[in-house]
């Protein structure tokens, strides 16, 4: 062999080692990448996205805790499991996003289960349910008998960025104009109507039905007829199948133990439920 056959020789050895090295330094790290749940269990901390949405998760204005009915049930799961919470606030806008970025393994602020959603996040087993309505003022009330009503020019809807309530007037009112509001504070929207600044507001029946019982310039405009019913529990990133079992089971736990029940009796919440029996038949 002369010299420039032995000189070719000895690079194809080098390049078919560097083709081994990277491989066995890559292939196995990216087959074998450690799942969201053995992380969380390595680390013994699950980090939770939340929202402001009154009873179901809010921040102590004392403390700087967060409380609320689920809260309190999300930490007793995390508990149970042997697992501490680390809380991120976020809103109805922003939650995808801090999920998809590793901010926060999941968004516990009973949320909404939407077709489009569904798309991008993976939900667990409903937990309850929730209506969508609108706030009008009483005075307005006749004006409008369904909801297509408001679609129509110079119809002012106002609705929070990234809500329930945003999705559905984006897509049944596309004529109407509609406030666009940041942030996770639903009171925001209503309080507009109130104002005078937007002709309806678009959002859950809780939060309007709980705004009207303080406010009787306003009503619940389809509190009998609801735009929707919504099943609301937890979310993690469609990818995280394992986690989704692991909450899905915790969750079926604490609902047939009573957990649930339990948390929303103390902040006097008052959801729609699946009517659950167990027998020995």
């Amino acid at each position: 062999m002369n010299k420039t056959c032995l000189i070719l020789a000895a690079v194809a050895l080098v390049a078919l080692g560097a083709a081994v090295l990277f491989a066995t330094n890559t292939s196995p790290a990216k087959q074998g990448s450690e799942s969201s749940l053995d992380r969380i269990i390595r680390e013994g901390v699950i980090r939770a996205c939340w929202g402001h949405y009154p009873p179901v998760t809010s921040k102590d204005p004392k403390t700087g805790k967060v409380v609320g009915h689920m809260a309190e049930a999300f930490e007793w799961v995390a508990e149970e499991a042997g697992l501490k919470v680390e809380w991120k606030e976020t809103s109805w806008g922003t939650f995808a996003a801090a999920l998809q970025s590793g901010e926060c393994d999941v968004m516990i602020s009973a949320l909404f289960a939407k077709i489009p959603r569904a798309k991008a996040i993976a939900f667990t087993t409903p937990i309850l349910y929730v209506t969508d309505s609108v706030l009008v003022r009483k005075e307005d009330a006749a004006k409008y008998g369904e909801f297509e009503d408001f679609n129509k020019k110079g119809i002012r809807v106002a609705v929070i960025q990234g809500e329930s309530g945003m999705l559905i007037a984006q897509k049944r009112l596309p004529n109407a104009e509609l406030i666009t509001l940041q942030g996770s504070d639903i009171s925001l929207a209503l309080s507009m109507v109130s104002a005078g600044r937007a002709d309806a507001a678009v959002t859950d029946g809780w939060s309007i039905a709980q705004y009207a019982k303080v406010h009787d310039d306003v009503v619940d405009l389809f509190k009998d007829k609801p735009l929707s019913i919504n099943p609301a529990g937890w979310g993690v990133r469609k990818e995280d199948q394992e986690l989704l079992n692991f909450l899905n089971t915790a969750i079926e736990f604490a609902e047939a133990n009573g957990v649930f029940k339990k948390t929303e009796r103390a902040y006097n919440a008052t959801w729609l439920h699946l009517k659950r029996e167990y027998s020995e038949d």
